[in-house]
């Protein structure tokens, strides 16, 4: 289905979304991480795209985005739903 919006209407669309009610969820994985030896992440961390890596255009501009946790050593970006990981850590069994 083709958006309805141009580029830059898109652009001035998706700069208002804010995310929010996320923390608790958030915090609710870095637990998970400690308690699992997981390491290496980092919460709230900027990161700069090159537009041509994202989608093969040829301007070369650069987008800002705020993953939940990056794995900066493994170019890993994770953002975290907020009302997916709570069901899920319910149906998982714990030996």
């Amino acid at each position: 289905m083709p958006d309805i919006f141009t580029k830059a209407e898109r652009s001035a669309v998706m700069s208002c979304i804010r995310s929010r009610g996320n923390k608790a969820t958030e915090l609710e994985l870095a637990k998970i991480f400690r308690a699992n030896g997981i390491i290496g992440w980092r919460r709230g961390r900027k990161l700069s795209l090159l537009e041509s890596r994202v989608r093969r255009s040829d301007t070369g501009e650069s987008r800002i985005i705020r993953p939940d946790f990056v794995f900066p050593n493994w170019k890993i970006a994770v953002f975290v739903d907020g009302e997916l990981l709570p069901k899920l850590c319910k149906n998982v069994s714990h030996h």
